[in-house]
C-alpha cells in the first residue's frame, strides 16, 4: 500500500486497537488506534485523526493528524497537521519542524539538540555490519 510521497505502508494499527509496549518498525507505520510505551524507527510514523500515541518516540519523521504525548526525538521532520496535537518535549532540527494552521503544540521544543539515544543509534548505524560467520 502506498501513502503520500511514495512511502510504502509497512504496518497499521487500526481504530479500536490498542498496543502497550515497545514498537519497532521499518518504512512507515500508521496509527489510527492507541499506542502506549515506546516507538523506535529510522523511518516514518503517521498518527491518523483517530490515533493516540502516549510514548517515548524516536523516529526519523513524524506526521501528526491525531494526538501524540510524550518525549519525542525526530531525526528528520515533525509535521503537526490541522487537527493534530502534540504534548511534551520535542527534540528536532530547525528546518524539520512544521506546524500547520489548526495544528497544536503544547510543550518544549529543543532545536538542534539530539538526545543521547538518537546519537547512540546513529553511531551504531555507522558501524560495519558483523555477520555470525565473521564472529
Amino acid at each position: 500500500m502506498k501513502l503520500g510521497r511514495h512511502l510504502e505502508l509497512s504496518g497499521y494499527l487500526g481504530q479500536g486497537t490498542e498496543i502497550h509496549g515497545t514498537v519497532r518498525f521499518r518504512r512507515l507505520l500508521r496509527v489510527d488506534g492507541i499506542l502506549t510505551g515506546r516507538v523506535e524507527s529510522y523511518d516514518t510514523l503517521v498518527v491518523g485523526k483517530t490515533g493516540r500515541v502516549d510514548a517515548e518516540i524516536i523516529v526519523g519523521s513524524l506526521q501528526v493528524h491525531g494526538l501524540v504525548r510524550g518525549r519525542i526525538a525526530v531525526d528528520k521532520t515533525i509535521e503537526i497537521l490541522p487537527g493534530g496535537r502534540v504534548e511534551g518535549d520535542v527534540y528536532a532540527s530547525a528546518p524539520g519542524v512544521k506546524i500547520s494552521e489548526g495544528g497544536i503544540f503544547d510543550g518544549q521544543l529543543h532545536m538542534n539538540a539530539v538526545p543521547e539515544e538518537v546519537d547512540q543509534r546513529r553511531r551504531e548505524d555507522q558501524k560495519p555490519n558483523r555477520s555470525p560467520e565473521g564472529a
